[in-house]
C-alpha cells in the first residue's frame, strides 16, 4: 500500500515539474531565437561564444526537451485520467489551468510571428516559404496546444466518470479542446465545473 502510495506521489510531483518545464520553455523559446538574432546581427558588439551558446546549445536544447516534456505530459495525463478519486481530480485540474493560461504568452508571441509570415507570403516571390513556414508553425503551436488539452481531456473524463456530466458533453469537451481559443475556453468552464467535486 505504502509502494502504491509513494508511487502515486512521485507521479504528482512528475507531473508537476514537467508542467511547469513545459510552460518554461515555451514562454522562452521565442525570446532566445530573439536574442540569437540579435547576436547574429550585431555580432561586433557581442562576444562570440555568447552567440554560440544561443544559437548552437540553448535554442537545440529547447527544440529536443519540449517534444520530451510533451509526450511525458500527455502520458501522465492518460494515467490521471483512469483515477477517480477527489485528489487525483484536484491535481488534474491544477495541472490543465496551469498549461492553458501558462502558454498564453508562448501562443501570442507564436500568432504574431505566423501572421508575419503570412503576411511576407503575400508577395509572390515568397509565397511557398512565408506560407509553409506559417503552416509549419501553426501545427508545432497545436502540438503544444494538445499538451495541454491533454490535462483537460483527463479532467472531464474524472468528470464523466464521476457523473458529473453527461457523455454528449464529454464528446463536446473533447472536440472544443482541439481548436485555438476555444479550447482555453473550454478549460475554463471544465474548472468552473469541477470546482464543487475537486473542493475538499
Amino acid at each position: 500500500m505504502d509502494d502504491r502510495k509513494d508511487t502515486y506521489q512521485g507521479l504528482l510531483i512528475a507531473s508537476w515539474i514537467s508542467a511547469i518545464a513545459l510552460v518554461l520553455l515555451c514562454d522562452l523559446l521565442f525570446p532566445f531565437e530573439y536574442i540569437g538574432y540579435e547576436m547574429h546581427a550585431n555580432s561586433h558588439v557581442f562576444v562570440g561564444a555568447s552567440e554560440v551558446a544561443v544559437q548552437q546549445v540553448i535554442t537545440p536544447a529547447l527544440l529536443v526537451l519540449v517534444p520530451i516534456l510533451q509526450v511525458v505530459s500527455i502520458i501522465f495525463a492518460v494515467v490521471a485520467a483512469t483515477k477517480k478519486t477527489r485528489e487525483s481530480l484536484r491535481f488534474s485540474r491544477s495541472i490543465m489551468l496551469v498549461l492553458k493560461l501558462g502558454l498564453i504568452p508562448f501562443f501570442l508571441m507564436g500568432g504574431i510571428v505566423i501572421l508575419a509570415m503570412f503576411i511576407f507570403g503575400l508577395h509572390p516571390l515568397f509565397a511557398v516559404l512565408g506560407w509553409g513556414l506559417a503552416a509549419i508553425m501553426a501545427l508545432m503551436g497545436w502540438t503544444i496546444l494538445l499538451t495541454g488539452s491533454s490535462w483537460a481531456i483527463a479532467t472531464a473524463i474524472q468528470l464523466y466518470k464521476m457523473g458529473h456530466i453527461s457523455s454528449g458533453e464529454l464528446a463536446a469537451h473533447i472536440i472544443l479542446q482541439i481548436f485555438f481559443v476555444a479550447d482555453v475556453v473550454d478549460a475554463i468552464v471544465i474548472f468552473v465545473r469541477s470546482r464543487s467535486l475537486a473542493s475538499f
